[in-house]
């Protein structure tokens, strides 16, 4: 896991203008696989905003003397001209010259740079604007629509150049969610926060994703915890971790499916109860607490009963540990719209030897997964996960669960507002007993999920 390095990029788009007292602040954050550079290089042409967003459906770059400008037509007939302002190496700014939208003084940038995943990058939009001939809410719901969708269309592009494909194609072949602006009659499942202030505080929108217990989408979950390995180091707080979060599961509508100090055969029962139980549709959700280990790129998760391995034996942990990929397959297989699996299985590896050992010397490695999958490790690369932070530490849970629980709890974070504080709050209490744990996730979903709205 490396620092987050800033790939000094701000990209100004769509609307722009200068700051007044009564000013909204929109700003989207989305993460994507792939090098700042080569997404900038599809992305960050003044007019390559046809490409990548849903909403337009032409662009007409012109010059008028020294200035460049952009004409986009939206497919709902609407016409925005805006004036390219200023340029850097990852981005630009630009602010409106005329628009059908209800906004005035709208200033706008939009940006990518490294994230603090290896091969990923952060995408950001930011606007800057007053309400005119509409309410204030009315206007930030609208270009929080426009904005989400801008960095969304961005994150399609990242994931085919990354796969080896065709971006535009994929672009081309993808649903265009908000292409047109609704009536204002008709129930939209948009969620947007008051203008936001600090950097991280970024406001939502959480398009075609249940939002309430009465919502369409079953919750499924299946939650394991082992300590107690029968040749392996034990764990003291691995079944404590699953309690939490399957008690914080069912508080949020899961059906939660348990198993304390599993052996192989137990999970793997487990795990066919818990797809048989996937329909079409439902969001999916497994967590794992205990002993993990990569070997030949491939992260297995272990039953209590594993056997003890050397160099030369990694076939012992192939056949008899739980491939993750495979657990994902089976969610995705059963029609789960949303695939989670959480994984606090970074801890030392337990077959490193005086010697080479098997697998890295700890923690997971990050595995690539489809579209419609989440996943959130507890440790990044090379990073051993926490237990406790002391011997007089007073929590049942590792130092990871026990922060990642009380954020679930919280009333309107979305999974990726959920990784990112987490992240944060584990490195600083890791730090504190001046350890590195920096929790890593990869985030394939389309769009954001809120699994605690709160009050709507």
């Amino acid at each position: 896991m490396r620092p987050a390095k800033l790939a000094t990029l701000t990209l100004a788009a769509l609307l722009l203008g200068s700051a007044s007292a009564n000013a909204i602040t929109v700003k989207k954050r989305i993460e994507a696989p792939g090098l700042p550079p080569r997404i900038w290089g599809v992305a960050g042409d003044f007019c390559a905003i046809r490409i990548w967003h849903p909403a337009v459906a032409s662009c007409e770059e012109t010059r008028e003397g020294s200035a460049t400008f952009r004409t986009l037509t939206l497919k709902d007939g609407g016409k925005i001209k805006e004036k390219l302002s200023r340029t850097e190496d990852l981005g630009y700014s630009s602010e409106i010259v005329e628009s059908t939208l209800p906004v005035k003084n709208y200033k706008s940038k939009l940006w990518v740079e490294f994230d603090d995943e290896p091969d990923r990058t952060a995408i950001y939009w930011q606007s800057d604007f007053n309400a005119n001939g509409a309410s204030a809410a009315e206007a930030q719901k609208r270009i929080t629509d426009l904005l989400y969708e801008g960095v969304k269309g961005i994150k399609r592009i990242s994931i085919a150049l990354h796969d080896g494909e065709d971006p535009t194609k994929a672009f081309a072949e993808a649903p265009a969610a908000v292409a047109q602006t609704p009536p204002p009659e008709r129930p939209q499942a948009i969620t947007v926060e008051p203008p936001v202030a600090p950097d991280h505080e970024i406001a939502k929108v959480t398009p075609q994703l249940p939002q309430t217990a009465a919502d369409a989408d079953r919750r499924i979950a299946l939650v394991i915890g082992n300590d107690r390995y029968e040749s392996l180091p034990p764990l003291q707080k691995a079944v404590n971790d699953a309690r939490a979060v399957g008690e914080g599961l069912t508080k949020l509508g899961f059906e939660v499916l348990a198993s304390e100090n599993a052996t192989r055969r137990t999970i793997n029962t487990k795990l066919v109860e818990f797809a048989n139980k996937v329909r079409e549709g439902d969001i999916a959700f497994f967590f794992f607490a205990g002993h993990g280990v990569e070997v030949g790129g491939v992260n297995y998760l272990l039953g209590v009963d594993s056997p003890q391995a050397s160099e030369g034996e990694e076939g012992l942990i192939t056949g008899e540990g739980i491939a993750a990929n495979a657990v994902v397959d089976q969610m995705q297989e059963h029609g789960a719209k949303v695939a989670m699996l959480v994984l606090d299985a970074c801890r030392d590896n337990p077959f490193k030897t005086a010697g080479r050992g098997i697998g890295g010397t700890r923690g997971l490695t990050m595995m690539r997964v489809p579209t419609g999958v989440f996943v959130l490790y507890s440790a990044g690369e090379g990073q051993a996960a926490l237990d406790r932070l002391n011997d007089n530490d007073p929590s049942p849970n590792s130092v990871f669960t026990r922060t990642f629980v009380e954020l679930l709890g919280q009333p309107g974070l979305t999974l990726h507002d959920i990784a990112k504080k987490t992240q944060s709050e584990v490195y600083t209490l890791a730090q504190s007993v001046r350890h590195t744990q920096l929790p890593a996730y990869d985030d394939r979903i389309i769009g954001e999920l809120t699994l605690h709205p709160g009050n709507q």
